[in-house]
């Protein structure tokens, strides 16, 4: 959350005076949005994306644990009058929680003159419980909408979107368009150019990127402006053509040591599917590959995710002779 950094205001002036004058835009809670909104605009701040799923008290509480859903709004409203703009709201629907909410954020969103984003969920939380099963669907968005406002695909959308991720529809007879992610059901990674730069330093060129490249170490040992590019470039150049979210060939895999490594994608065997016959590796090597895909690199920590530290307890017995490699550090075990 960059409202936590006491400094902010600074940084961002600092940002702003850069030669050529990046476009400067903010995604927070906006908790202590309220007491900060002038001075960052002051600053060089232009726009603001704010996260808020939810516009009962008490479901707010369900969700961030805490009762600050009147800061939230109060935030929203100081952007508003510090004449950031735009100010996006968005919105994640989960079944069972706030899905049944839908229309009444986007009534809201068009009384407030803000530009509601609803965002499909997206495998990315640590604790590794999202489920497919789980997600309200772009789809789904949009049918619940249409059974209250007329959704008519934005045309000057359709032609002007770009590398933008949200697809935006037009609500019928008026001049408002509320926009829907569809990360997961609708992936729209041939068009993605964004990259990430972390806090820690690190290049993701995809923000499901398995593995980061390292720009802090580098900077702080002197190396060139130049040499810096090179290193941002070859980290664009390695993006993969998609997030893989719907890859269903599942993350671990096992093969005899004497397979054919090349073969990996085809005869590769998910390792859920392992558990069930483990007696019959008995006295047969395996490589364990942890992509930590599901938890983490998104949580950029190191070592193992919980998945693989999980496997190989059970896979603790001297019988089975693994090689482990974890991709997040490239060590093996």
């Amino acid at each position: 959350e960059p409202l936590l950094r006491k400094n902010l205001e600074l940084l961002v002036a600092d940002i702003a005076a850069l030669t050529p004058a990046p476009e400067i835009a903010l995604t927070t809670n906006a908790i202590g949005l309220a007491a900060r909104a002038e001075k960052l605009a002051t600053a060089g701040l232009r726009r603001i994306n704010i996260s808020l799923d939810t516009l009962d008290p008490d479901t707010f509480i369900r969700l961030s644990r805490r009762r600050r859903l009147p800061d939230v709004l109060a935030g929203i409203a100081a952007a508003r009058q510090a004449g950031l703009h735009p100010i996006k709201i968005n919105t994640v629907l989960m079944r069972g929680i706030n899905d049944h909410e839908a229309f009444d954020l986007l009534r809201w969103a068009m009384a407030e003159g803000v530009q509601l984003r609803f965002i499909e969920q997206m495998p990315l939380d640590p604790q590794h419980g999202w489920q497919r099963a789980d997600m309200i669907t772009a789809a789904e968005i949009t049918q619940r909408l249409s059974q209250h406002v007329q959704l008519i695909e934005d045309p000057e959308d359709a032609l002007t979107r770009g590398s933008a991720p949200a697809e935006l529809f037009r609500v019928a007879g008026t001049g408002y368009s509320v926009g829907i992610i569809a990360a997961v059901s609708k992936p729209f990674c041939g068009a993605c150019d964004r990259v990430r730069l972390t806090a820690d330093g690190q290049i993701r060129n995809c923000l499901f990127a398995r593995t980061e490249s390292d720009l802090r170490t580098p900077l702080r040992n002197g190396a060139s402006d130049a040499e810096l590019a090179a290193l941002w470039v070859a980290a664009v150049r390695g993006k993969q053509p998609g997030h893989g979210i719907n890859d269903d060939r599942g993350n671990y895999y096992y093969l005899p040591v004497n397979a054919d490594i090349d073969k990996l994608e085809t005869t590769g065997v998910p390792f859920s599917a392992i558990k069930a016959h483990l007696s019959s590796l008995q006295g047969k090597g395996l490589l364990f590959v942890d992509t930590c895909h599901s938890g983490n690199v998104m949580g950029r920590k190191r070592g193992f995710s919980t998945d693989t530290t999980a496997i190989l307890n059970e896979l603790s017995s001297p019988e089975y002779g693994l090689v482990v490699i974890a991709s997040s550090t490239g060590k093996q075990y």
